[in-house]
């Protein structure tokens, strides 16, 4: 871009020589070089405005509108356009200023997960076992892909508010981003109805057998999992704490662990 604006540079200062040149000899009047010098600046001026102006902003609004149209293909996303159009404005609102700010369209979409977060919570309240176990089955994965990546990555995919989240498109194979779309999708299809009825009391029942186990392998340590901004917890410990947790729900009949997921975590169940 630098080299082309030098030699349109000089290429005006050249012919804003050679009119010069003519005036010195008097081929040209004062005002018809000065009027040819004006002309000659407009036209390198709108020239530039449109080098480094309308086109850029013409191709990057050509790759908006592109990555805009690749989200409203994608599983997970497709379905907000009739579900949530408000988050759905957000998501693209949001896409946009990341492709703006210079953001590539694989990570911008990537940055869009964690604003599903909310919602997600919400429905997991109103969705059907499968979708539910589905959904905390292909988290599982992903926990564990980055588990075995990197202990911090992993704990900043679990504990967000602790140290800002993970863009997954960067961090994760793309089968598993896959994965991930289409177990959303899953879960916002069969979410649409009113929340589902807790067995709180069996929940409970469920989720204390299963602490008393995870008691026997990781003793006290478990109360970090309440408290993980403490200075003092082990990462590394909270994320296979985690990992364990999560397998032992899964490994409950579909319908328990269903239950016990929706206890803890839908937005809905006090």
């Amino acid at each position: 871009m630098q080299h082309s604006l030098f030699l349109s540079a000089l290429l005006l200062a050249v012919l804003l020589a050679a009119l010069a040149g003519l005036y010195r000899r008097q081929r040209l009047s004062g005002r018809g070089t000065l009027l040819l010098a004006i002309l000659a600046g407009l036209i390198f001026a709108g020239w530039l405005g449109y080098r480094y102006v309308i086109l850029p902003e013409a191709r990057l609004q050509a790759e908006i509108d592109a990555t805009q149209q690749q989200l409203a293909r994608l599983p997970g996303y497709r379905i907000l356009q009739q579900q949530e159009p408000a988050l759905w404005h957000q998501l693209n609102a949001e896409l946009s200023a990341q492709l703006r700010a210079g953001v590539s369209p694989p990570l911008a979409i990537g940055h869009l997960r964690a604003m599903l977060t909310d919602l997600l919570n919400q429905r997991i309240g109103r969705a059907d076992d499968n979708a539910i176990n589905r959904y905390i089955t292909v988290s599982l994965k992903q926990i564990e892909s980055l588990r075995a990546r990197d202990i911090q990555l992993c704990f900043r995919f679990l504990f967000p508010q602790v140290n800002g989240g993970v863009n997954l498109n960067r961090v994760l194979p793309e089968n598993l981003i896959q994965q991930d779309r289409e177990a959303i999708e899953q879960l916002l299809q069969q979410s649409t109805g009113a929340d589902r009825t807790v067995d709180v009391p069996a929940a409970h029942q469920d989720l204390n057998r299963i602490v008393q186990q995870l008691y026997a392998s990781w003793g006290d340590d478990l109360h970090w999992l309440n408290a993980p901004s403490d200075a003092h917890v082990n990462r590394q410990k909270m994320c296979d704490m985690t990992i364990d947790l999560y397998r032992a729900i899964l490994a409950l009949p579909p319908t328990q662990a269903a239950n016990v997921l929706r206890m803890m975590l839908s937005a809905n169940v006090g």
